[in-house]
């Protein structure tokens, strides 16, 4: 467990329950954590896991947002280098994988009906 962290009156500990979060701490561990530590009451201990739940998720999204670019800026180069070299094979794979990471081989279609219908899906030109 981290150790305890000395808040100022008045603030709140979100970097404290943040860590409890990156760490792996369950609910009910962070609860029983908060309350011995600093004695808030359990709707308190709620609203400021929750908040810091939602700045762990924020934090994830701009982290993958981060590693999404620099993952295309390599196969970009390793692109780059595969056609100066004619090397076909890391081409075409290195195509694929970035294909793949900005989902243009994905297809969604959104169905909004309460009936039963029968669909018919045909792939080629057939």
């Amino acid at each position: 467990m981290p150790r305890k962290k000395v808040i100022p009156s008045g603030r709140k500990p979100y970097g404290y329950i943040m860590e409890l979060i990156w760490n792996g701490y369950s609910k009910e561990q962070m609860y029983n954590d908060l309350k011995q530590n600093y004695g808030y009451t359990l709707s308190y201990m709620r609203e400021l896991i929750e908040e810091c739940q939602r700045r762990v998720e924020r934090k994830i999204d701009a982290m993958a947002k981060e590693i999404a670019e620099k993952n295309l800026n390599r196969l970009e180069a390793i692109i780059f280098s595969a056609t100066e070299k004619g090397d076909n094979k890391t081409l075409l794979s290195a195509i694929d994988m970035e294909n793949k990471m900005l989902n243009i081989y994905t297809t969604n279609v959104a169905v909004d009906t309460k009936e039963n219908q029968t669909f018919k899906i045909e792939i080629g030109n057939e």
